[in-house]
C-alpha cells in the first residue's frame, strides 16, 4: 500500500482525469474479400464505355476487368467462289455494257471479242464492256468500338488474248490507220472497297495490261499472263478504306468488297477493229484484317464498403493508417499513362492516394510501406465508407482482357478512451528489429517470430508483473524476464497462415494505462524458383518451340525453394489449359503432343503452386506447322501425275483410287477430306479413297479433274489431271443378198431383181448391239433410211436393182447413234443385163445336113438369170451365103428359119439376137455340116477340113470375143467376169463419205459406159455390093 502510494505520489503530477485505453481497430470488414463478398459491391460509373469495364472478385482478391479482346476477319480465302470464298454475286457496273462472263471453280472469268463492224457498225459501243463479282461483308460488331491494327489483300489474275489487242510497241508504219493509236487496247484489274450501298468505292489493288497482245517481227510475242498479283495499296491506306466504308454504315458493321474487270478497245483501225479477249480470268482473292477493342476514355468502376461507426462521445482520434495491395496482371499498356487507380475514405481522397496504373507491378505490393496517415479524413459518429476506383483517362485499344486487382484491405484506426490511469509507454521489438512505429513485419511462413515488449511508466522506467498478453490468431501471455527487463514471446508464422495477420499486444496494470498494440504481420509465401526444360533443353520465358504436328514434346520443370534450394514436392504444377504435371523424383514432367495443338503459335503458361510457397508462372511458346504430305493417283489401277491426259470412250467408267500419306513417317492418312473438285467427296476404303465416275457425265473433249485432299494438321495436295473424252468407236457388218460383205463391199446382180442390204451394227468394243441409230443409203439421187429390226438386231433395206443404172453405181452407207463416232462405208453395186443363151433346139453347136435339102434351123433363147425362154426377141444370123432373120410365128418361143439346097461343107452360121437394153446377148456360132451322099469314103477329108475350119473358127471367135476390143474395154469385161464369178478382185477406191453427201462422187470416179452391140440387118443386095467393091469372100461376122 506504501508502494502505491508512493508511485501515486511521484507521478501526481501527471495523472489523468480518468484512466486512458489506447485502442487499434481494424475497421474494414472482409479485408481479403472472402466469399460472400459482402459488404463490398461495384458499380460502374456515369461517364465512358460501361461496356468496357466490369468488377469480379475472386478469394483473396478483387478485380477491375478492362475488356479487351482482337478479332480477325478471314472469310475470304483461296479461289474465288470455292468453299473458302463464297457470296460472290455478278453485279453491272453502271454506265457499262456487260462481256461474256461467268464464275466456276477456278474463279471469275471474262472473254469479250469486238468486232467494231458488227450490226452495220453497232458493235462500236462495246469497245469498253466492264463487269463486277461483289460480295457483303457483316461484322456482327459496332466497328466504331474496334481498330483495325493490321489488313492484308492478295488477289491473283492470269489473262490470254489474240494478236490483234493493240499495244505501244506494234508498228503501224505505213498503215492508213498508223495515226489513229493513242493509247492501245488494255484490260483493267482491280478490287474495290465500297459500303454496304456502293456510294462510295475505294480502289486498294489494281493492274492496267499494257504489252498483252504484242506481236509482230522483232518483238517478243506477249499474249498470256500466267498467274501474277495485282498491286495493293498500302496496309494503312487499306484500312483507311475499310474504316471509311464502314463508317458510311448506320450499325457500323457492314461493308462489300468488289472484284472488277474492264476492257478497253480502242478504235484504231480505219478498216474496222477486231479485238479479241479471250480469257481474263481473277482467281484467287485473300483478304483478311485484324481489330481491337477500343476503350473509351473517362470510364470508371469502383469498388466500395460501408464500415460502422465510430462513437465520439468519449474517444479521440489519435491515428488512421489505411493501406492495401495492388497489382495488374501483366505491364501496362504504353498506349495508356494517364489511366490511374485511387482510394477515397468518407468520399475524401489524398493526394497520394492516386495511384498511375503505368508503375503497378504485375505480382501484389502494398499501396505505400507502412500505410497512409488517412487521420484527417475520419469522422465520428458517421459511418466510415471506403472506395476504390478505377478512372481510365486514356483511350487506347486493347486486345485482351486486363485486371487490376486489389486485396489485404486494412484501415487500423487508433483512438484513445479517457480513464484516470498512469501513463504507460512501450517499446516493440520483432526479431530484435526496433518496430514500435511501424508495427508491420514481413517475413515468410515457417520463420519464428521473437515478439518483445517493454512496457514502462512515463520515467522510461520497467513496469513489472504486468499481464502481457498477445491476442489474434495466435495467443498466449508474454513472460517476464526481469533481467532485461523486457517481456517477451516466440511465435511461429505457419500458426498464422498467409496473408496479414494482425496480433494486438495488451498490456495492463492497474491503475496503469493500458497499452493496445497492433502488429501487422504479413506472413508470404516461400520465395521460389521455377527452371523449364523442353526436350532436354533449357528455355526461358517466352520461348519459342518449333514442331511438326503429331509429334511428342516433353516438357520438365523445376520447382525449388529459394532459401534452401531443395526440390518442392507434391506441389501443383499445371500446364493452364491441358493438365497437370507429374512429380519424378525431383522434377514434374508432361509430354504433349503436338497432334492436339492447334497449327501456329500456341501459348502455354506453366503455374506451379503450392500452399505456403510463393507461386511461379512461365510462359513459353510451341509453334506448330503441318506435316508434309504426298499424294498418288491411280485411274484404273495405273498410276497418274500431275497433268497426265487419259482418254477414254464415253459411256466408260473410271476408278479414281487416292492415296494420301504423310511424307516422313509413310504412313497413309485416313479420315481426310479428299474431293474431286466440282463433283463430290472420295470414299474412304481402308487406307485409301476412291469414287467411280461414268465418262458420261463428262463433256465430249477435254476434262480439267482436280483431286484435292486435306486434313487438319497435315499439308493440302492436289492433283490435276485431264480427261480426254472421245465418242464409242462403232463397227458392223454387211450382208449383201446374205453374203457377208463387210470386207469386200462390192456386188453384181442383174436388172429388175431385189438387193437386201442388211447391217449388224454393233459397238467395236464390247460387240454389243446398237439401237436406235440413224443408217441411211446414200447414192446419186438416192437417200434412204434403214429400217431396224429390235427383234433381229439388224438395219435393213431392200432395193430393186430397176431403180438403178446398168453399170456401176456407188452408195455411200452412213450410221449415226448417240455417243458413237459416225461410221461410214462405201458400197459398189454393178448391175448387169439379164443373163442370156443362144441354142439349137437340140442343144447342139455342129449341125449336120445333106447336100441339096432344105435345113430348118431351130434356135431358142433362155433366160440364164430367172430362168424360161425369151419371146418377142429379134434373131439374125449370116454365113457365107448371106444373112437373113428367124421369125417365131406362133410364139412358142421357137425362132426358126429354112436354109433352102444347102450345099456341101463346113458352113459357120453367127447367130445375133436382140430383145431390149435389158438383156445381155452374146454372138453364138454354129456349124452346119454338110455332106454329099456317095460310095467313096471322104471321111478322111472331111475330118481334115471340119479340123481346118474349126481352128479357123477359135481363131475368129476369140478374136471376136477378146482382142477386138479396145485395152480399157477389155479390162472392165474382165473385172466384170471375174465380178459374176465371186473372184477377189484388186482393192478398189473409195470415195470418202464427206464427198458423197458434197455430191461429187462423178469429181472422182468415172463411170465409163459400155455400149450394147445391136445387131444390124444387111439385106444380100449390100452385101453383094460390098463383096463386089472389095473383090472379097462374103464376111463371117456383123460389123460394128
Amino acid at each position: 500500500m506504501d508502494r502505491d502510494n508512493l508511485l501515486e505520489s511521484e507521478k501526481q503530477e501527471n495523472v489523468n482525469i480518468s484512466a486512458q485505453r489506447s485502442v487499434t481497430t481494424q475497421w474494414i470488414k472482409n479485408p481479403n474479400f472472402q466469399s460472400p463478398i459482402d459488404p463490398w459491391s461495384w458499380k460502374n460509373g456515369s461517364l465512358g464505355d460501361n461496356s468496357d469495364m466490369d468488377g469480379t472478385n475472386r478469394t483473396g482478391q478483387a478485380d477491375f476487368r478492362i475488356l479487351g479482346e482482337t478479332r480477325t476477319f478471314s472469310e475470304i480465302s483461296g479461289i474465288v467462289n470455292s468453299s473458302t470464298s463464297l457470296g460472290w454475286l455478278n453485279y453491272t457496273k453502271s454506265g457499262y455494257l456487260t462481256p461474256e462472263n461467268e464464275i466456276d471453280q477456278y474463279g471469275i472469268l471474262v472473254a469479250h471479242h469486238w468486232d467494231e463492224t458488227a450490226g452495220s457498225g453497232s458493235g462500236q459501243i462495246y469497245n469498253y464492256p466492264a463487269i463486277h463479282f461483289r460480295k457483303n461483308i457483316s461484322l456482327n460488331v459496332d466497328m466504331s468500338d474496334y481498330t483495325i491494327k493490321s489488313a492484308s489483300l492478295e488477289v491473283e489474275f492470269n489473262a490470254s488474248v489474240d494478236a490483234n489487242i493493240d499495244t505501244p510497241n506494234d508498228n503501224y508504219t505505213g498503215e492508213n490507220d498508223e495515226d489513229l493509236y493513242s493509247i492501245g487496247d488494255f484490260a483493267t484489274f482491280y478490287v474495290l472497297i465500297s459500303d454496304i450501298d456502293s456510294n462510295q468505292s475505294f480502289n486498294v489493288a489494281f493492274n492496267r495490261t499494257k504489252y498483252l497482245g504484242q506481236s509482230g517481227a522483232g518483238l517478243t510475242t506477249i499474249l498470256n499472263i500466267t498467274t501474277k498479283f495485282l498491286t495493293a495499296v498500302a496496309e494503312e491506306d487499306l484500312i483507311t478504306a475499310i474504316n471509311a466504308a464502314l463508317e458510311r454504315d448506320q450499325d457500323h458493321s457492314n461493308f462489300s468488297i468488289t472484284l472488277g474487270i474492264d476492257i478497253y478497245s480502242e478504235d484504231n483501225d480505219v478498216s474496222g477493229d477486231h479485238d479479241d479477249w479471250d480469257s481474263l480470268r481473277i482467281t484467287t482473292c485473300n483478304f483478311s484484317f485484324t481489330y481491337e477493342k477500343k476503350i473509351d476514355p473517362f470510364t470508371t468502376v469502383s469498388w466500395n464498403q460501408i464500415g460502422d461507426k465510430l462513437n465520439g462521445s468519449n474517444t479521440e482520434i489519435e491515428n488512421a493508417t489505411f493501406n492495401f495491395k495492388y497489382k495488374v496482371n501483366r505491364t501496362w499498356s504504353s498506349d495508356a499513362p494517364l489511366s490511374e487507380l485511387k482510394f477515397y475514405i468518407n468520399n475524401k481522397s489524398l493526394p497520394q492516394g492516386i495511384f498511375k496504373l503505368s508503375s503497378a507491378t504485375t505480382s501484389f505490393q502494398y499501396a505505400k510501406p507502412g500505410g497512409f496517415d488517412v487521420t484527417n479524413l475520419i469522422s465520428t459518429d458517421v459511418n466510415i465508407s471506403t472506395s476504390f476506383e478505377v478512372f481510365l483517362k486514356d483511350s487506347f485499344d486493347l486486345n485482351e482482357t486486363l485486371l487490376i486487382s486489389i486485396a489485404n484491405v486494412t484501415l487500423n484506426i487508433s483512438y484513445v478512451e479517457t480513464f484516470p490511469d498512469y501513463y504507460t509507454d512501450f517499446r516493440l521489438f520483432l526479431n530484435d528489429e526496433n518496430k514500435t512505429s511501424s508495427p508491420v513485419f514481413q517475413v515468410p511462413i515457417n520463420n519464428l517470430i521473437n515478439i518483445t515488449f517493454n512496457y514502462i511508466n512515463q520515467s522510461k522506467i520497467h513496469i513489472p508483473n504486468a499481464t502481457i498478453q498477445l491476442e489474434g490468431k495466435i495467443t498466449g501471455v508474454l513472460s517476464e524476464n526481469i533481467t532485461f527487463q523486457q517481456y517477451a514471446i516466440t511465435v511461429n508464422t505457419s500458426q498464422l497462415g498467409l496473408g496479414v495477420s494482425i496480433l494486438t499486444i495488451n498490456a495492463q496494470k492497474s491503475n496503469y494505462q493500458t497499452q493496445n498494440i497492433q502488429i501487422f504481420v504479413e506472413v508470404i509465401e516461400r520465395p521460389t524458383q521455377l527452371r523449364l526444360f523442353v526436350n532436354g533443353d533449357l528455355k526461358n520465358d517466352n520461348s519459342t518451340i518449333t514442331s511438326k504436328f503429331n509429334e511428342p514434346i516433353n516438357v520438365t520443370v523445376y520447382y525449388k525453394d529459394n532459401e534452401t534450394n531443395n526440390h518442392i514436392s507434391n506441389a501443383n504444377v499445371d500446364l493452364l489449359g491441358v493438365g497437370s504435371f507429374n512429380e519424378i523424383n525431383s522434377q514434374y514432367s508432361l509430354t504433349l503432343n503436338t497432334a492436339d495443338l492447334q497449327k501456329g503459335i500456341n501459348i502455354y503458361t506453366i503455374y506451379a503452386q503450392l500452399n505456403n510457397y510463393t507461386p511461379q508462372s512461365i510462359q513459353f511458346f510451341i509453334e506448330v506447322y503441318d506435316r508434309e504430305t504426298e499424294l498418288f493417283l491411280y485411274i484404273n489401277s495405273e498410276q497418274k501425275f500431275e497433268g497426265d491426259i487419259v482418254q477414254i470412250q464415253i459411256n466408260e467408267l473410271l476408278n479414281l483410287t487416292v492415296l494420301f500419306r504423310d511424307f516422313l513417317t509413310q504412313t497413309y492418312i485416313i479420315d481426310a477430306s479428299v474431293t474431286l473438285l466440282g463433283v463430290e467427296n472420295l470414299t474412304r476404303i481402308n487406307d485409301r479413297y476412291t469414287i467411280i465416275i461414268s465418262t458420261d457425265n463428262l463433256t465430249i473433249g477435254t476434262n480439267v479433274l482436280t483431286i484435292f485432299s486435306q486434313l487438319t494438321k497435315f499439308d493440302s495436295k492436289t492433283i490435276q489431271f485431264f480427261v480426254e473424252v472421245v465418242e464409242r468407236v462403232p463397227n458392223f457388218d454387211l450382208f449383201l443378198n446374205g453374203i457377208m460383205k463387210s470386207n469386200d463391199p462390192v456386188f453384181e446382180l442383174p436388172i429388175n431383181s431385189n438387193l437386201n442390204i442388211t447391217i449388224k451394227y454393233f459397238d467395236n468394243q464390247t460387240e454389243s448391239y446398237i439401237n436406235t441409230a440413224i443408217l441411211q443409203l446414200i447414192g446419186e439421187g438416192l437417200l434412204t433410211n434403214f429400217i431396224e429390226s429390235i427383234t433381229l438386231q439388224q438395219y435393213s433395206i431392200v432395193l430393186n436393182t430397176s431403180a438403178l443404172n446398168i453399170g456401176i453405181n456407188l452408195f455411200t452407207i452412213l450410221a449415226q447413234a448417240p455417243s458413237y463416232e459416225d461410221f461410214t462405208l462405201d458400197l459398189r453395186i454393178t448391175i448387169a443385163r439379164i443373163g442370156t443363151s443362144i441354142n439349137t433346139v437340140s442343144g447342139e453347136s455342129l449341125l449336120n445336113a445333106k447336100s441339096g435339102e432344105n435345113f430348118r434351123l431351130k434356135i431358142l433363147l433362155n433366160n440364164t438369170d430367172f430362168g424360161g425362154i425369151i419371146r418377142g426377141a429379134t434373131i439374125s444370123f449370116t454365113w457365107e451365103f448371106g444373112l437373113g432373120e428367124l421369125s417365131d410365128p406362133d410364139n412358142d418361143g421357137i425362132y426358126e428359119i429354112v436354109l433352102p439346097n444347102v450345099r456341101v461343107g463346113s458352113h459357120i452360121i453367127t447367130i445375133t439376137a436382140f430383145v431390149g437394153d435389158l438383156y445381155d446377148f452374146e454372138v453364138s456360132e454354129i456349124v452346119l455340116n454338110v455332106v454329099i451322099e456317095s460310095e467313096l469314103d471322104f471321111t478322111w477329108l472331111v475330118i481334115s477340113l471340119t479340123g481346118g475350119i474349126i481352128g479357123l473358127v477359135t481363131v475368129f471367135i476369140f478374136y471376136q470375143k477378146h482382142f477386138k476390143y479396145p485395152p480399157l474395154v477389155r479390162k472392165i469385161r474382165k473385172l466384170k467376169k471375174n465380178l459374176k464369178k465371186g473372184k477377189k478382185v484388186k482393192p478398189i477406191l473409195f470415195t470418202k463419205r464427206e464427198d458423197l453427201i458434197n455430191n461429187k462422187l462423178q469429181n472422182n470416179f468415172e463411170i465409163l459406159p459400155l455400149d450394147t452391140l445391136k445387131p444390124k440387118k444387111i439385106n444380100n443386095m449390100q452385101l453383094g455390093e460390098k463383096l463386089t467393091k472389095t473383090g472379097g469372100s462374103p464376111p463371117n461376122k456383123l460389123g460394128s
